[in-house]
């Protein structure tokens, strides 16, 4: 017969409706896990009953009691199964979330490159986005990236991988602060509202450097790195305008003398010809029946 385990003061003890979350541990269990895992298996194997009257399952040592209610056996071995599979997989999981790991490389304010596992990997700082090179307080917001992490040693705590593989997070100094933050806070970084909306200390942060004055806000019309990136997409899928195949009426051919190249009103390089190698005609035919052709951007 399994031995009975004698039932602690009532007075200690609070009781709750059955539940398997409805478990009261005390400060000196949740402290140890050793003695908790040893009174879920315990309960698992049966080796710990309950009195009709009892109100608690106790340790070796009575001033640690495990607090529940009364229940069956079977119902109580069912929670510690579910108890102690989150005790043991919660931790791993959090683990798993953060790595350390030392800065190699910085590819603008808001990227880094890291070792982990003795490999680079790209770090795209979460919830903030830096000005671009091309744009006001770009290289400021790079070089203030390098002289915070570059050859440091710093704790990443991944949030998730973005589209182009890289691992998005927030990256923690030896001294414990956000470069995430540390960049809002200098003026060297907009919060990323789109891809953050609940990060509310980085909004407070941009509200205050802005009411400041800091870093790319003291410029009066900042542009903020998303709307940059995506005015330069448009732009790149506009096509340059092309060229007129007949010349303007009443504008002159312009021809250089030098490369016996021809242009009309139109072409790229009309305006281009310097005056000491300049010579116009009224026609194309007439420019062709001296003797020049018609530049190659023309058509």
């Amino acid at each position: 017969m399994a031995p009975s385990v004698a039932s602690p003061p009532m007075d200690n003890i609070s009781y709750q409706p059955f539940s398997c979350f409805s478990l009261s541990w005390s400060s000196a269990i949740v402290s140890q896990r050793r003695p908790v895992l040893e009174t879920v298996t315990a309960v698992l194997h049966g080796t710990l009953t309950t009195t009709r009257h009892d109100r608690a399952l106790l340790l070796k040592d009575s001033s640690m009691p495990v607090l529940v209610p009364s229940a069956r056996v079977a119902r109580w071995r069912f929670c510690a199964y579910v108890l102690g599979v989150l005790w043991v997989l919660v931790p791993l999981l959090a683990s798993a979330e953060q790595f350390t790991g030392k800065v190699v490389g910085i590819s603008d304010g808001d990227t880094v490159s890291m070792l982990r596992e003795g490999k680079a990997v790209k770090m795209r700082l979460h919830g903030v986005d830096t000005p671009e090179k091309a744009q006001a307080f770009g290289t400021q917001a790079r070089k203030f990236t390098s002289d915070m992490v570059f050859q440091q040693t710093v704790t990443v705590a991944i949030r998730d991988t973005d589209r182009y593989g890289r691992l998005v997070g927030e990256v923690l100094l030896p001294d414990g602060r956000s470069l995430n933050q540390e960049l809002v806070k200098a003026g060297m970084a907009w919060w990323y509202r789109p891809y953050a909306p609940k990060e509310t200390i980085l909004a407070q942060l941009e509200a205050e450097a802005r009411t400041a004055k800091r870093g790319l806000w003291a410029d009066a019309h900042p542009v903020p790195p998303w709307e940059w990136r995506k005015g330069n997409r448009r732009a790149a899928r506009t096509p340059e305008p092309v060229a007129s195949a007949t010349p303007s009426p009443g504008d002159p051919i312009i021809a250089n003398q030098k490369s016996k190249v021809y242009h009309w009103s139109g072409c790229p390089d009309y305006a281009k010809v310097s005056p000491q190698n300049r010579v116009t005609f009224p026609s194309r035919e007439a420019a062709e029946q001296a003797g020049y052709r018609p530049a190659g951007n023309c058509h």
